[in-house]
């Protein structure tokens, strides 16, 4: 018992996990500038004086950030599954993503004296891990998200300037002799972004004729009621028509006699439908519960001259649908930008997880997108989670300052 006392400083140990559940927790503000608080996830984690504080500390803010995994996989899973097996699958699922998560901390915390040629290699390493696959599509939290709100407009300069802002915080911090220069950029960079937000950034105008849709489930799924939507929407002069996640649930290419009509209808009045959902290898499917059967991949479709598109997730969710070592692994496809031609525009699609994965938007940005298009699904999803996801999506948005559209099933 002694030599556990000695070994064990609880102290550190009980700090390190008050903290992480508060800083996870705070994100939960329902305020976009809480992303600004990435800026301190780095330097909170160097904080610790060894790398298993430090580990647990990133272990139970990943945990108290994602708390809504849990009842987002028991609605997901609910229609084919016990109580006591869903709340199982998405316990384990939710401990299992924690500590895939503490994986590239673990690897980049110095693993000697905290020297500053030990700490900048490991804040590159780190972020370098954060940002790239396969990390970079699988976790959420990454600083650079805080970039669109410091240095909107900037595109990859802001990145940049992101990166130095948050050196610069760890060198203040950490190292007396750094001090000084360090504090002194961090003005400069403060003041930059004073000036950026006065003088120079102006929000992205908006795109007519481009509408979105955001509504309760029940009224999505090839429901009358989204028909008709959809049909008020033509009738209003709108050019391009953007459905949520999920929003069509199973896109067949058996559809039902009143949605052939409709695809008429877009391509007679020059109209492009882009929605959500997915395409199941039993093609004649529309009951979502049966397709648990067989493998199914989540997308989205775009309607255009009369043609329909399936596209991919870039990212499908882990362990739930992307699982390399399941027989029903549907595959990633990272290098894809999903940035497709839309009436005279550029639009890149995100969907569901893709809004919180930086390799993604990274990956989009080199296409040079002018408007950023998103579906999210609220109804298995919990509202802190949704917004979280738009505030990313946003900040992001803002940094290549580009118009939005967000779809919603709410």
């Amino acid at each position: 018992m002694n030599k556990i006392k000695q070994l064990i400083d609880w102290k550190q140990l009980f700090i390190a996990i008050i903290i992480g559940i508060v800083y996870g927790l705070s994100f939960c503000i329902n305020n976009i500038y809480s992303l600004l608080l990435l800026l301190l996830f780095i330097p909170l984690w160097l904080a610790f004086k060894n790398r298993w504080y430090a580990l647990l500390f990133i272990f139970f803010t990943y945990l108290s950030w994602g708390w809504e995994i849990i009842p987002a996989i028991y609605n997901y899973f609910r229609p084919e599954s016990t109580l006591a097996h869903t709340l199982w699958l998405a316990t384990y699922v939710y401990l299992i993503y924690g500590m895939i998560a503490t994986i590239p901390w673990l690897i980049c915390f110095p693993w000697k004296k905290k020297s500053l040629l030990s700490v900048t290699i490991s804040f590159i390493v780190l972020m370098t891990l954060l940002t790239v696959p396969p990390f970079g599509v699988l976790l959420w939290g990454n600083p650079l998200f805080a970039a669109g709100l410091l240095f909107p407009g900037f595109s990859w300069l802001g990145l940049i300037l992101c990166f130095v802002f948050i050196y610069g915080l760890i060198l203040a911090l950490y190292f007396r002799r750094c001090r000084s220069i360090a504090i002194t950029s961090l003005i400069i960079l403060i003041l930059l972004s004073i000036i950026d937000y006065t003088f120079l950034y102006r929000p992205a105008k908006t795109i007519p004729h481009w509408t979105t849709f955001s509504a309760p489930f029940n009224e999505f799924a090839f429901s009358d009621i989204l028909r008709n939507n959809i049909k008020r929407a033509i009738q209003s002069g709108n050019k391009v028509i953007i459905l949520p996640e999920s929003a069509v649930n199973f896109w067949s290419l058996t559809l039902k006699e009143p949605w052939i009509k409709l695809r008429e209808t877009l391509a007679k009045n020059n109209v492009t439908l882009i929605s959500g959902t997915y395409r199941s290898s039993k093609e004649i499917i529309f009951d979502p519960v049966s397709t648990f059967e067989s493998k199914h991949e989540e997308g989205f479709v775009i309607v255009k001259d009369g043609k329909l598109y399936f596209h991919h997730l870039r990212q499908p969710l882990p362990m739930i649908s992307w699982n390399p070592f399941s027989e029903k692994n549907v595959e990633a496809h990272w290098l894809n930008t999903h940035v497709f031609p839309i009436k005279k525009e550029r639009a890149a699609i995100f969907i569901c997880f893709e809004d919180f994965l930086p390799w993604l938007y990274i990956t989009s940005m080199t296409q040079h997108p002018s408007v950023m298009i998103t579906g999210i699904n609220e109804w298995w999803n919990m509202p802190t989670s949704a917004r979280k996801q738009i505030f990313v999506f946003k900040a992001w948005s803002r940094l290549i300052n580009k118009p939005t559209f967000i779809a919603q099933i709410i």
